[in-house]
């Protein structure tokens, strides 16, 4: 898969090479172009392809995330409750890790070894507070309110939001061991990323139906924008576990709420995966139609996508492993959980092989290896979600270039212009004079070469966006056909 950000990337820092370099000999620049091409830069200059992942507190967040980058090792995985802290993955060739607590202090790790064990207890509960709202809490503390007005003022709110009996003590207990600076509102987390996923930034949100009601922290980031007025996010994935019917509701509510809440803009980058698709209890067609009956009022249709995480992350495994991939190689060749693996990611992992192996044999198709491996990238279809983002990422990179790449050539012209403006005035009033023709001839050389120069610089932009144009007229048909085949 060609990386279309790193792509177009390129093609912008030319493109603003180009009239950097334009404005260090040419100084004739209107002051609000030269302030719009600026602005326009920044996505590409310092900016990456932000892709939010908002579900459900079973959704398999996590996993799903970890199957995407195609990195097992980054994201801790389970049920359990989380804190509301925002998880944001960038590309690093060295691994590292940033913590931001509620004090505004941070804290860096480089060269971090088991990142996914270091991170699950940054957020995740302890075992004895997962009755608490623990989210809640934490806002009132990172409020600056005190154990006393927490106790005093706000424990009838946490009862009603945790729904069940919570005891006075156990509140004082998680409130003095967990100060401002203890609280992890944000983390950063470097790691090598494979080249077609570079320039990509993924944000992990919390559950949207954890104990708490943080939803409220994940509404604030779908629609903060920057100070140039760029969306943090470019797109959103909503994600649900394909297995869990009671999950919808809450992910519905949300979906709801998000898509009243945001403009045009915001609603044509929503995409909707499910995941778990090996252990579907029902037709994938079927429970597809469904979801889109449930969401389609709020999605785009064609941006419905099922997967199943743990059949792409065994997948990655077996490759990189080499290990053969049939049933019985799986059940009785590896008795044992492999190192780094949890007991349920490995149980999962037999029972999606089980599963191929039922499928293999129901179709009639031949029980090797090959099959398996047909088979369990089908189950997995990674390959093609991050095809379809990659394209979504071209066309909406692809507008912002655009935008840039005129912006510029109105620049460039600007500038010809008034130079063409000043080899007439020369030509008016220094040429008549006799001892001023020297003067006329030798700037209007340097005049006629600035104008020449300038003319290059905005051919060779020209020139890539009319090729970009061609090449798109020759090739759509083609494409179209080809999706059509398939």
């Amino acid at each position: 898969m060609n990386n279309e950000f790193l792509t177009l990337k390129k093609k912008a820092i030319n493109a603003i090479e180009i009239y950097d370099d334009a404005c260090k000999n040419y100084s004739n620049n209107k002051p609000l172009l030269k302030k719009q091409i600026e602005k326009l830069s920044l996505p590409f200059k310092k900016g990456h392809f932000t892709l939010a992942v908002v579900g459900e507190l079973s959704a398999s967040k996590s996993t799903f995330i970890n199957a995407l980058l195609d990195k097992r090792d980054i994201l801790p995985t389970g049920k359990h409750q989380t804190t509301s802290t925002l998880t944001i993955i960038d590309h690093s060739e060295n691994p590292f890790v940033i913590v931001t607590y509620g004090d505004g202090k941070t804290e860096r790790i480089d060269k971090i070894d088991n990142i996914r064990e270091r991170i699950s207890n940054w957020v995740s509960i302890p075992e004895k507070y997962r009755r608490l709202p623990v989210n809640l809490i934490n806002n009132y503390i990172l409020q600056g309110l005190t154990k006393d007005d927490i106790i005093k003022g706000k424990i009838k709110e946490i009862a009603e939001t945790s729904q069940r009996r919570v005891e006075e003590n156990q509140i004082l207990e998680y409130i003095e061991s967990h100060p401002k600076n203890k609280i992890a509102t944000q983390i950063m987390i470097g790691f090598p990323l494979s080249k077609e996923l570079e320039g990509w930034r993924i944000i992990d949100t919390p559950g949207v139906n954890a104990i708490g009601g943080i939803e409220d922290k994940t509404y604030d980031f779908l629609y903060k924008k920057d100070e140039n007025g760029h969306r943090e996010a470019d797109a959103i994935i909503f994600v649900h576990n394909g297995q869990d019917k009671t999950g919808e509701k809450e992910l519905s509510d949300f979906v709801k709420k998000t898509y009243q809440k945001c403009n045009k803009e915001i609603r044509d980058r929503f995409f909707f995966v499910i995941t778990n698709k090996t252990n579907l209890r029902f037709d994938e067609t079927e429970y597809l139609n469904e979801i889109r009956d449930i969401f389609g009022e709020f999605i785009e249709e064609k941006r419905f996508y099922c997967v199943d995480s743990l059949a792409s992350l065994l997948m990655s495994y077996i490759e990189k492993e080499r290990k053969d991939i049939e049933y019985e190689n799986i059940r009785r060749g590896i008795p044992n959980t492999p190192q780094n693996w949890t007991d349920d990611e490995w149980n999962g992992c037999k029972t999606i092989v089980r599963r191929i192996s039922e499928k293999i044999e129901d179709e009639n198709k031949e029980n090797n290896n090959e099959s398996y491996r047909v088979m369990l990238n089908k189950f997995a279809n990674f390959t093609y979600l991050r095809g379809r983002l990659n394209e979504f990422v071209k066309e909406e990179k692809g507008r912002a270039y655009d935008d840039l790449k005129k912006a510029i050539k109105r620049a460039l012209k600007y500038m010809i212009h008034n130079l063409e403006e000043e080899k007439k005035q020369h030509e008016r009033y220094l040429y008549p004079k006799i001892d001023k023709q020297r003067d006329y001839e030798t700037r209007k050389a340097q005049l006629t070469q600035a104008i020449i120069d300038l003319q290059h610089k905005l051919d060779s932009i020209e020139q890539e966006f009319v090729s970009k144009k061609r090449l798109k007229e020759a090739f759509d048909p083609i494409i179209d056909q080809l999706e059509k085949d398939i």
